[in-house]
């Protein structure tokens, strides 16, 4: 589909079927596009960073600079947000005087639309990176997957196959190549402590299956995440109360209660101590 949409914008350019041409673009969200790179573009933001156009990997070579990247990166973290290029700037060369930092962004801009257009036409606008008088943002018309969009849609089922299709998604946190950037933070915490619930939910339902092998991996991959979430230390506990294995009940709940305490000063919640108690 993809491939045929620049010839219906240069078909409706040309006065080609044009009432025809336009009614096309128009369900597709593209009555105003002045021209479209003919695909989508795919991105993995959870482990090393990564883009596809189309089936067409971007080259590490392609973005030409950093910062070219992590315009796309700051652009993809709020997708429905538009920037003046101020607040870019203030971003991404903080420290940079006025002039030079505004000359950096006019390179940066380029080198990104470059690396994700490489065969646009000479004097077309630029179609996933879009500027609204004075402001820019992600083009709403643009097909643009995410994998964080394929996480969030696995992890809202209760279906332990699409459970487990969505944590193996998570490979790391969100962009973490950008993980010292502020910019990132809230986004990458939000979808961490998603990833964290998702895995919880995912060890219950193996509990309940008798699948204690899988659940106590799964709850060791929550602990590797954040080595506080209790919940997993009481999953944990009763997958290998449930496999008769007591030294490892007390194991675990000794390895919680220490870093508990090396980690914010405080001792196991009530319930898992009670978890402890009726399990040891």
């Amino acid at each position: 589909m993809f491939f045929a949409l620049p010839l219906l914008i240069e078909a409706r350019r040309q006065g080609i079927e044009p009432a025809y041409a336009g009614r096309l673009l128009e369900g597709l969200g593209l009555a105003d596009a002045e021209s479209h790179p003919g695909y989508h573009l795919a991105v993995r933001a959870l482990g090393s960073f990564a883009v596809w156009r189309g089936a067409e990997p971007v080259d590490a070579r392609d973005w030409k600079r950093e910062k070219a990247r992590q315009i796309f990166q700051l652009l993809l973290t709020y997708p429905r947000q538009w920037f003046y290029r101020e607040q870019i700037i203030d971003h991404l060369w903080p420290h940079l005087p006025p002039d030079a930092a505004d000359r950096d962004f006019k390179v940066a801009l380029n080198a990104l639309n470059s690396a994700l257009e490489p065969d646009r036409p000479r004097g077309a606008p630029p179609f996933f990176v879009t500027r609204r008088e004075s402001v820019y943002g992600l083009n709403p018309a643009a097909q643009i997957e995410m994998d964080t969009d394929d996480f969030e849609r696995l992890a809202a089922s209760d279906d332990v196959a699409q459970l487990r299709e969505a944590l193996a998604l998570y490979q790391e946190d969100y962009l973490p190549d950008c993980v010292y950037e502020d910019w990132s933070a809230a986004e990458r915490q939000r979808l961490r402590h998603l990833y964290l619930l998702t895995a919880e939910r995912l060890a219950r339902h193996l509990l309940q299956a008798e699948q204690w092998d899988e659940a106590i991996q799964v709850c060791q991959n929550i602990l590797a995440h954040d080595n506080c979430w209790e919940g997993a230390y009481r999953l944990l506990m009763r997958a290998y109360a449930a496999q008769d294995n007591r030294p490892q009940v007390h194991s675990v709940y000794q390895r919680c209660a220490a870093v508990l305490d090396n980690e914010l000063g405080v001792e196991p919640s009530p319930a898992t101590r009670a978890l402890f108690q009726e399990l040891g």
